[in-house]
C-alpha cells in the first residue's frame, strides 16, 4: 500500500486527508493564477516520466480528469500549469513525485511510495486533482447491472454482477545494442557487436522473467590477431531468463543460453590459403545484470560460458602443424545501452 508524504497511508479516494493544509498551503499563489488562466477549466501539461510497465501519460491525465471537470489539456503555448510526475523503482516497490510549476514559480514537491506502479500513480493523479480542485471526486463506477422493474416478479431472480478479470501482466519489450567479446577458436580473442531484442513480462513488483533474441557477429582481425589465419564468426543466440530479479534500479537474471551460428576460418601468409566454414552449436549459462537509466534507457551487461556441442581443428599444410580449434569452454562478454518500450 502507498505512504504519501503527509499524514495519510491509504490509497483510496474516500480516504484522502492528504487534502488538507499541506497541499493548498504549498499552492496560494498557484491557486490564485489558475484563477486567471481559465475561468472555467484549467489547462495542463503533464510531463510524465515512469519505467516500462507502468501506466502511461495519457491514463494519467484520466485518471486526473475522472476527479475534477475542472482541467483539460493545454492547447498550443497558451498560458498552462505544467504538472511533472516522475516515478522510479526502489527496494520495496515503486517511488512517485510530483511538482506543478505556473508562472515560473514552482510548488513543493510531494512524493508518494507503494507496492506497485499503478497505486503510486493512482495517489499521485488524486493528489493533482486536489490541487486544482479541493472537492475533487472518486471516478464515478461504472453500473455492472441494471436494477430490477419495479413491475417484475417479486421472485425474480436478481442478474449477476459479472466478474471482471484480472488484468494481464504487464508486457515491455526491449532492443539493445551492445559490443562483445569472446573466444571461439583457441588461438586468438574475437571482438564484435551484438542487437538484440527482448520481451520482459512482470510477475510483480520485484521479480519478472525475459525471452531475449540475438545476433551476435565477432573477429579475429584487431591485434593481437593470428598471422596464419583469420577467424569469423556468426550466431543467433536465444536466452532464457525465468528469474529477473529488481533491487531499485537494478536487475539481475540468472538465464539459460543456447547459440547457433557460422565460424569461417580463412588462412594468410600461407603458400595455399584456404577458407573453411564450420557449423558453430553451443549451449551454457548466461548472467544479465541491467541498470535503469530513466526515460526507459537502460545499461545492459552480460556474462556467459557455453560449451561448443561440436568441436574440430584447424591445419595448415599437415596435421603437424595445427593452426586452431574449438575451445572446451567459449567465453562470452556483452556490454551496451537499450531502450523499452
Amino acid at each position: 500500500m502507498a505512504r504519501r508524504s503527509c499524514a495519510s497511508s491509504s490509497l483510496s479516494d474516500q480516504a484522502a486527508p492528504c487534502q488538507s493544509a499541506s497541499v493548498f498551503i504549498a499552492l496560494p499563489a498557484t491557486l490564485l493564477a489558475l484563477a486567471e488562466l481559465a475561468a472555467t477549466a484549467i489547462p495542463i501539461r503533464i510531463n510524465y516520466d515512469a519505467p516500462a510497465g507502468c501506466p502511461k501519460q495519457d491514463a494519467f491525465f484520466d485518471a486526473v480528469r475522472a476527479r475534477t471537470d475542472r482541467v483539460r489539456k493545454a492547447q498550443g503555448d497558451e498560458p498552462r500549469v505544467d504538472v511533472n510526475v516522475h516515478v522510479s523503482r526502489v527496494d520495496r516497490g515503486f517511488h512517485g513525485e510530483m511538482h506543478e510549476v505556473v508562472n515560473q514559480s514552482e510548488t513543493s514537491t510531494r512524493s508518494v511510495d507503494g507496492a506497485t506502479c499503478k497505486e503510486v500513480v493512482e495517489a499521485l493523479s488524486l493528489t493533482a486533482a486536489l490541487s486544482f480542485d479541493p472537492e475533487a471526486h472518486p471516478p464515478e463506477p461504472a453500473e455492472v447491472s441494471a436494477r430490477p422493474s419495479k413491475a417484475a416478479a417479486p421472485n425474480a431472480p436478481r442478474p449477476k454482477t459479472p466478474v471482471c478479470p484480472a488484468p494481464p501482466p504487464a508486457l515491455s519489450l526491449e532492443i539493445g545494442l551492445s559490443v562483445l567479446g569472446t573466444v571461439v577458436d583457441t588461438s586468438a580473442f574475437a571482438s564484435g557487436g551484438a542487437l538484440s531484442v527482448m520481451l520482459l513480462r512482470d510477475a510483480n513488483a520485484s521479480t519478472s522473467s525475459a525471452l531475449q533474441l540475438s545476433l551476435l557477429f565477432a573477429s579475429t582481425g584487431l591485434p593481437p590477431a593470428p598471422e596464419d589465419h583469420r577467424t569469423r564468426f556468426a550466431a543467433i543466440a536465444l536466452d532464457v531468463c525465468p528469474f529477473r530479479h529488481h533491487s531499485g534500479s537494478l536487475e539481475f537474471a540468472p538465464c539459460a543460453l543456447a547459440a547457433l551460428g557460422v565460424l569461417e576460418l580463412s588462412g594468410s601468409r600461407l603458400t595455399q590459403p584456404e577458407t573453411v566454414d564450420r557449423a558453430w552449436w553451443s549451449a551454457g549459462v548466461d548472467l544479465q545484470v541491467s541498470w535503469l537509466l530513466g526515460r526507459n534507457f537502460v545499461f545492459e551487461g552480460a556474462l556467459a560460458a557455453t560449451v561448443p556441442l561440436v568441436r574440430h581443428r584447424y591445419f595448415a599444410s599437415s596435421p603437424d602443424h595445427l593452426v586452431a580449434g574449438t575451445p572446451a569452454i567459449s567465453p562470452l562478454v556483452r556490454a551496451g545501452l537499450g531502450y523499452r518500450f
